[in-house]
């Protein structure tokens, strides 16, 4: 009888003890369960994560900022996935679980934060301002005018990100900084003993005189600077298509007789100032010309480019792809 009631006890006192662990687990699942769960967020938020943070503080950060529940939980779980913060400026709009959450974060997943402005290479300063305006950024044109002027060459076009409340000075600034990261680079072991304002005053004019291929920007470059040596004009009808807005197939003898510093057919050197704002490659270009034989080259209605040694292959040229 004694035998049989303290098995009875010991049975029900292992009842006890299993309701125990079910309550217990029941509420660390159901805990851990709405720390990982997604958070309300009343309005949208941007949030951002400064370069160089560290999980803890990141972490921290997150849950300061009410896109999660618990940092220690994200703490953990970017400890044991091996997941690195990403810095930047991410836009939350809706709700996220803490998992999504620190996915976009390890992943640069900013959102529709950023407006984009792209700036195509060659553009002219007056060309930039438009770009900037047909972006989602608000800015003033007349404040852009008067920090890019006397800039024109020097700010790099290319596809930038910003984010909405940017100013005109910042945008400015970083066009600036990116041109000088860029003719670092591009005159790296120059070929040419030529300062970087004629650099990039030769770049500007063949962006618009070469095509898109590097080692025909390279060519024509050879010829150009070659011209300048022996102290033969130019010749180049780029820089009447940023004074006067005529290209090539509008110019007329006027035009060409016409009295400008920028007029190639009676100055001999360079044009005053750049033309535009020149991409990596004219900059490339620019500063290691490929030296060769030709003195003359055109441009044909395919698009195509032909060169001559002298002035008569010139003209058999112009006979064969001109008409």
């Amino acid at each position: 009888m004694e035998i049989y009631t303290s098995h009875k006890k010991r049975k029900s006192y292992k009842k006890v003890i299993f309701g125990f662990f079910v309550v217990i687990t029941m509420f660390v699942i159901f805990s851990v369960l709405q720390l990982i769960s997604a958070r309300f967020l009343e309005s949208e938020k941007m949030v951002t994560v400064p370069e160089g943070y560290s999980i803890i503080k990141t972490s921290q950060l997150l849950e300061d900022e009410g896109l999660i529940h618990s940092a220690l939980l994200a703490r953990i779980y970017m400890q044991y996935k091996n997941i690195s913060p990403k810095s930047g400026t991410y836009f939350f709009k809706k709700p996220g679980d803490m998992f999504s959450v620190i996915t976009r974060i390890s992943e640069s997943d900013y959102g529709d934060v950023y407006a984009s402005i792209t700036i195509p290479e060659g553009s002219t300063n007056k060309q930039l301002v438009s770009a900037v305006k047909r972006s989602k950024i608000v800015v003033d044109e007349k404040i852009l005018f008067d920090l890019i002027k006397g800039k024109e060459g020097y700010l790099f076009p290319d596809t930038y990100s910003f984010l909405p409340d940017v100013t005109e000075s910042d945008i400015i600034k970083k066009l600036e900084k990116t041109f000088l990261e860029k003719i670092k680079k591009a005159e790296t072991k120059k070929t040419v003993e030529k300062t970087q304002n004629e650099i990039v005053i030769m770049a500007s004019i063949l962006e618009k005189e070469a095509g898109n291929d590097l080692e025909q920007k390279q060519i024509i470059s050879g010829i150009l600077w070659k011209r300048i040596r022996i102290g033969m004009l130019l010749q180049v009808d780029a820089p009447f298509l940023y004074e006067r807005g005529k290209g090539s197939a509008q110019l007329t003898h006027t035009d060409l007789k016409k009295d400008s510093p920028y007029n190639t057919y009676i100055h001999k050197g360079l044009t005053p100032t750049p033309i535009g704002n020149p991409g990596y490659d004219s900059l490339y270009a620019a500063a290691h010309p490929i030296e060769s034989d030709y003195l003359f080259y055109l441009h044909a209605g395919d698009g195509s480019i032909h060169y001559g040694k002298n002035y008569n292959e010139h003209l058999k040229n112009i006979r064969l792809y001109l008409k």
